[in-house]
């Protein structure tokens, strides 16, 4: 964020900014991860000064000519990190296709455990069929063979609690749009806004991700402290 702040723009933030991005590049294994990182950032280059469209153009120009420089310097140090990259989500969206098998061994195992739950989604569909624990029969791998419903994001959910499960954790959504809207809308002159836009960028990062990790189910306490910290920045000052 004070990358993005004209008035707290410095040489260290931006500098501390490229470190950043290009770890997340190079280190990042999570294809999910870094594609919410790259939304929340979006959202922020583009939400920070809510009322000054000049000012969201010229962040967009700067964060492109970033990632640029970026880029630059991974094709320098990894020559063929470029060709991974693609390959990984290539095979993340064959698999959403429909596709029995692919290069990538993650995409593989999480194909063949949605071949396992399947059928017993459409068996259970309203209420799932309850979690397993493994101290009965091996827990899961012990009675299904390989599967963690953890590896399936929101699917393993479904599998787990139905669709009334997952309608009800999927308030979680709601909460987390409504408190970044509520905040967009009147924290223009909040103090520390920079340090609200963050918990915006990490609420957006962690709303997005928990679609393969399932953590509205797994994990919740992380989302649900994000929208306590933004609902709090709503309130009124007088309190």
């Amino acid at each position: 964020c004070m990358s993005i702040n004209p008035h707290q723009r410095s040489k260290l933030n931006t500098i501390s900014f490229i470190i950043f991005l290009t770890y997340l590049l190079l280190g990042s294994i999570s294809r999910m991860l870094f594609l919410s990182l790259f939304i929340a950032i979006v959202f922020l280059t583009l939400n920070f000064n809510r009322v000054n469209l000049a000012m969201k153009f010229r962040n967009i120009i700067r964060f492109c000519a970033l990632l640029i420089f970026v880029f630059t310097i991974i094709a320098i140090i990894d020559p063929g990190y470029f060709l991974a990259f693609f390959l990984k989500y290539s095979d993340a969206f064959l698999a959403i296709t429909g596709v029995s098998e692919v290069e990538d061994w993650s995409a593989n195992s999480r194909i063949q455990q949605f071949l396992i739950v399947l059928p017993l989604i459409s068996e259970n569909i309203m209420f799932g069929t309850g979690a397993l624990s493994n101290q009965w029969m091996g827990g899961y791998e012990g009675v299904y063979g390989y599967l963690h419903p953890s590896d399936l994001g929101l699917i393993g959910i479904l599998f787990q609690v139905g669709l009334v499960g997952v309608s009800f954790l999927l308030i979680q959504y709601f909460f987390a749009f409504s408190v970044i809207r509520k905040f967009l809308r009147v924290g223009e002159k909040t103090e520390f806004r920079e340090f609200y836009m963050t918990m915006i960028a990490t609420l957006i990062t962690n709303c997005i991700a928990s679609v393969t990790t399932g953590s509205i189910l797994y994990g919740p306490e992380t989302i649900l402290f994000l929208i306590f910290i933004l609902k709090f920045a709503t309130l009124p000052r007088n309190l």
